[in-house]
């Protein structure tokens, strides 16, 4: 944690000298400072949050966002890695189907793209995508992910909203959105390299549904529906197309303000720990975060 006093001037109420800065894209550090902004929001909760002992938050978080029936132990979230905008790739079996529909022209780019002024046929984006299949490019490139927790047994990705809805496409396929693309590549880091894979979650972390209703619906109904991701995530060989679904969360940033506010009363925290969990939940009140109806918690799933 930052040693340095809070700057009343600057918008990061922790680690502002972190080296984490020096590696973020200069975009990136300008949004930072950005009073109010979602690069800002989630700088500040989740390295607050890195802070203090998970056994005070996360399982109460992901009961709220996921399943009432999860359960953690100690040794689990004394491995708890946490870390931000990260890209992740789609795993090589996505890449593989990408190339083969994209030679027989069989993908589904988004038509009506402008490129200097002018729209591009869709038969010209089949002929651009088939070109770079042959030179053996990536057809689909990685997606950041705002939080990444991880732990010995689960892998959770954080996909945080604020005033605005997630970008519904990619340049190679219409049909494929922030979510799928999330849980694909998440799906297959929780499954890389281990003789038992560990558990993933997807969180969809937003405002309120009336800002982002698209986004928030999307989940709801892979949630609801697994077939959907079936269909999807054909490439994914054995995937649990039910178990994806249940780990599948809704989140309002109102829900975590209270999780964090409430470490307060644990007796858990030391006097730094305390200032600034008092610092960042006033913070996200004055930035109207803490306020509107608590999300419906999730029913437990045996």
């Amino acid at each position: 944690m930052s040693e340095f006093p809070p700057d009343p001037r600057s918008p990061l109420l922790i680690d502002r000298f972190s080296h984490v800065l020096e590696q973020l894209s200069e975009r990136r550090r300008a949004a930072l400072q950005v009073h109010g902004s979602l690069e800002g929001v989630t700088w500040n909760v989740f390295r607050s949050l890195g802070q203090i002992d998970p056994a005070l938050w996360l399982p109460p978080l992901m009961r709220r966002a996921v399943s009432r029936g999860l359960k953690f132990n100690s040794r689990e979230l004394e491995s708890l890695r946490v870390s931000l905008w990260e890209p992740v790739a789609p795993p090589p079996s996505r890449q593989e189907d990408l190339r083969r529909r994209a030679l027989r022209g069989r993908l589904n780019p988004p038509a009506g793209r402008l490129r200097r002024g002018r729209v591009t046929p869709l038969s010209a984006l089949r002929r651009q995508l088939a070109e770079k299949a042959r030179e053996g490019l990536p057809l689909e490139p990685p997606l950041e992910i705002g939080a990444l927790l991880r732990t010995r047994r689960r892998v959770v990705y954080f996909l945080p909203l604020l005033e605005s809805e997630f970008e519904m496409e990619v340049a190679c396929d219409r049909g494929r959105d922030a979510i799928l693309r999330a849980l694909d590549a998440g799906a297959y880091e929780a499954e890389l390299g281990r003789r038992k894979p560990r558990r993933f979650y997807l969180v969809l972390l937003y405002r309120d549904e009336r800002i982002t209703p698209a986004s928030v619906e999307l989940l709801r109904r892979y949630r609801e529906r697994p077939g959907l991701l079936a269909r999807a995530l054909s490439h994914r060989r054995g995937l649990d197309a039910g178990a994806a679904a249940r780990g599948l969360g809704l989140l309002r940033w109102g829900d975590l303000v209270r999780v964090l506010a409430r470490t307060l009363g644990s007796g858990g925290l030391d006097p730094v720990q305390v200032s600034l969990v008092e610092r960042v939940t006033a913070w996200l009140r004055e930035l109207g975060l803490a306020q509107g109806q608590k999300s419906a918690p999730v029913p437990a799933r045996r």
